[in-house]
């Protein structure tokens, strides 16, 4: 076997890593089997290096469990004020297990460290995620 067959078959092992955890965090319709979920081009490398290297390496790491590794994007994406990718993680920690009211709290721990505008973005992507996704047996009176 060449060094470029083994190199091909430890990136085909992360990215089915990778799909594992992505169909756990949102589910198995967001991944399709060619690619073409990306749009062809460079988007689909772009998808493919995401599943390998994020999902298939990173996220799949012993240390930190897949709850754990939601709370603390979550906690990143409020800091770089990224809401498009604050509400696909938002969907994805409910997929990992995060309650609606984990998923609050972690967005309010946020606060002394990012500060009001970057709080008030995240609140309402937040809230308009997890009315889209979050089960519908937690109550909004509970929200904080």
């Amino acid at each position: 076997m060449t060094a470029a067959e083994l190199t091909a078959d430890r990136m085909d092992e992360l990215a089915a890593a990778g799909r594992k955890i992505v169909e756990a965090m949102f589910g198995e319709d967001l991944i399709g089997d060619s690619g073409e979920e990306y749009g062809g081009g460079v988007a689909a490398v772009a998808g493919r290096l995401a599943l390998e290297q994020c999902y298939g390496e990173i996220w799949a790491r012993a240390g930190l469990g897949l709850r754990e590794r939601s709370l603390v994007t979550l906690g990143l994406l409020v800091a770089q004020r990224q809401p498009d990718e604050l509400a696909n993680h938002v969907r994805g920690a409910l997929g990992n297990g995060v309650s609606a009211d984990e998923v609050r709290e972690a967005i309010l721990h946020t606060l002394p460290y990012v500060g009001f505008p970057a709080l008030a973005t995240a609140l309402t992507v937040t809230e308009r995620t997890l009315a889209r996704y979050a089960p519908a047996t937690e109550s909004a009176g509970e929200r904080t």
